[in-house]
């Protein structure tokens, strides 16, 4: 897995969307603002990508046909990682999270 760690307008989208048509792989976003975000993204950067995937899309039973994508890029980990937790009923927030990079 590799980690994308830049401040706030520094590129870490675009990367995503070059990555995703490259790779031919879609990306997981928290929901359907981010998902019109990145198809915005993308064809203003003329890039073809797979269609973005939100979590409720990913939880629901609609998302059977999705499920066989074998990987996934993921945009804003904390809000994706937030919006699961919610979709499951969960209350208040997730307050940390660590990450380790592993390149494959």
């Amino acid at each position: 897995m590799k980690i994308i760690n830049l401040g706030r307008g520094q590129g870490k989208t675009v990367r995503l969307l070059y990555a995703s048509e490259w790779q031919d792989i879609p990306i997981l976003c928290a929901n359907d603002k981010q998902k019109q975000h990145l198809v915005n993204m993308a064809r203003d950067l003329r890039l073809c990508i797979p269609e973005p995937i939100t979590t409720s899309e990913l939880l629901s039973n609609k998302s059977k046909e999705r499920r066989k994508i074998e990987d996934a890029l993921v945009d804003e980990a904390p809000m994706v990682l937030q919006s699961i937790w919610r979709s499951l009923g969960m209350t208040g927030e997730i307050k940390a999270i660590t990450l380790t990079e592993k390149e494959d």
